[in-house]
This record gives C-alpha cells, structure tokens and sequence, in this order.
C-alpha cells in the first residue's frame, strides 16, 4: 500500500453508527461471535474464490458462476467501497483497509452475504484543505489499486466476467451515493464536497488511481434529465435471473420500455 497522505484521525462513535446503519457494515474488530465467510484476500486465490462463488451459487439459485459473481460484485462495491467514499465526503476522513481487513460475514448460515466487516488499519484526514487533493488521490487508489480492481481480476478470471461490467457495477454504485444516498441533511461544506468529490470521480480522475489507463467510470456517466430520468446501463448485470419474479431492473439495458 502507498504511503497515506494526511493526518492520523479516528472515526466518532455517530460516525461509526452512521456508516453501519446506512451501509449494513460493521466498522473495526468484532465483539461477539459471527461467522466469518472469506476474507476479501482469499477471493484473490481463484480456487478459494470457485469455492465460494459455487456456494453462493446454490443459495441465490442462480443459474451459473457468471451470474452469481455479477450479483456478488454489486454486493461487494456496496459493502466494502461506498461507506468509504461516504466517509471521505460528508466526514472529511479516510479509512485505509487492505482487503485481507475486508471480512465477509454472514449472520445465519443461510444467508449469502449479511454484511462486509471493515477493519481500518488507519484513520486518516487531510492536513489543510490546500492538501486534501492529494490526500482524496491517495485514498481513492487505496480503495480501487488496493482492494477493488485485484478482486475484480480475480472474479473475471474465475467466473469469465468482463471488466467492464464489473465497473458499470461499481460506477452505479457509486452514481446512487452521491446522486441519491448521501445525506440530506448536509452543511454548506459538505454539499460543496459532495459535488467535488463526484465531478472529480467521474470525471476527472486520472486511470492510474483505479488501476486501469482510463477513468473506468466516465463511460457509464449520463445526465438524468426530465426527458431521461433513468440512466441505462450500458451492460446487464443479469439480475433478472435470480429475481423471484424474473424482473428486470428499472436501468436494464434490455428491458423493454414504453
């Protein structure tokens, strides 16, 4: 992992509370006894991630490995990179996690994800304002070098999932937190660091912080629009197939409309 820009911080307990509630995760080492299914790590060894990839496969009925790891990707950015970005914008403060500190928890046995167990092994903050460019740089390729695009190498190799799908799964991801998700009731700074942070996500930030030689998200980014108020995905994520009712999602890039 680089060297953290910024100052050492720590997370409030409402900080804390907040991401747990909002993001079904669980921040810092566990105090009672859960199951811990795989670490984030693990899934980087393709006959761990197989193994878990045909579990999960059983208990979503999901017709094939491609569709299961798909449903796993979405569920996976939700968990394990979103509370993140929600804590760098609204609290100003960064948690650095490597993916063997990205436990997958379940609480029953028959669940197939309850939730993601984040373990930061730093708190960080920027040292000024003049200096929080440098410290969102640093932070975001943590998030996307570090732990994001290994796993989505590894989940492609394994399940034959191209990229861009898993990407377009991580960008409406991130397009529903700061279009929909994120807080309501926000301060002046706050709103200005929501609209910076996305611009800059989406638009501005170089292919070398998510791994890639292009800004992945940047072509899955329209406008919503009176005359277009839902962006369709350029990809499906075959969730219709593990829908009890066989429905497509509402930006289905194959549903049929009108």
């Amino acid at each position: 992992m680089d060297k953290i820009m910024g100052a050492a911080s720590s997370l409030h307990t409402e900080e804390i509370a907040d991401l747990e509630n909002k993001f079904s995760v669980k921040i810092g080492q566990p105090k009672d006894q859960t199951q811990v299914l795989v670490t984030g790590n693990d899934l980087l060894d393709g006959s761990q991630l197989n193994t878990y990839l045909d579990e999960l496969t059983g208990k979503l009925g999901s017709p094939s490995r491609f569709v299961t790891g798909s449903q796993f990707a979405k569920r996976f950015a939700l968990f394990a990179i979103v509370p993140n970005l929600y804590a760098m914008t609204m609290f100003n403060k960064g948690m650095h996690i490597s993916l063997q500190n990205c436990q997958l928890e379940t609480d029953q046995p028959s669940d197939w994800l309850s939730h993601v167990r984040l373990i930061p092994m730093q708190i960080s903050q920027p040292i000024s304002e003049q200096g929080r460019a440098a410290w969102r740089d640093a932070l975001i390729k943590s998030m996307f070098v570090d732990q994001l695009e290994p796993l989505w190498q590894s989940l492609s190799a394994s399940a034959r999932i191209p990229m861009e799908l898993l990407w377009e799964n991580t960008a409406v991801r991130l397009f529903s937190l700061y279009e929909r998700r994120i807080g309501a009731e926000r301060t002046e700074l706050q709103q200005r660091r929501i609209e910076q942070d996305y611009h800059y996500l989406v638009h501005e930030a170089p292919g070398v912080l998510f791994g890639q030689s292009q800004n992945p998200l940047t072509k899955f980014y329209k406008p919503i629009t009176v005359e277009q108020p839902v962006r369709i995905r350029k990809t499906c994520c075959f969730y219709y197939e593990v829908s009890a009712d066989r429905e497509y999602c509402s930006t289905c890039p194959n549903k049929k409309r009108g």
